[in-house]
């Protein structure tokens, strides 16, 4: 996940940038609304993960060996 947010920060500010210079409004484009898109989505994907480990911690193994 880190290492596509690495690839994907520069990539979509640079796509951002020039899509915004051709508007007839000027909009300042700021590093830090990437960079707080990258911290959300990891810390969306650590609370996945998170979940779905927990649920799989609870599951009984002698239920899953019987199926």
């Amino acid at each position: 996940m880190l290492v596509a947010i690495i690839i994907a920060l520069p990539i979509g500010y640079f796509f951002a940038k020039s899509w915004l210079e051709s508007l007839s409004v000027k909009v300042s484009l700021q590093p830090w609304y990437f960079l707080a898109a990258g911290g959300a989505s990891l810390i969306i994907a650590w609370i996945t993960v998170g979940l779905q480990a927990l649920k799989a911690a609870r599951v009984n193994a002698v239920e899953c060996l019987k199926e």
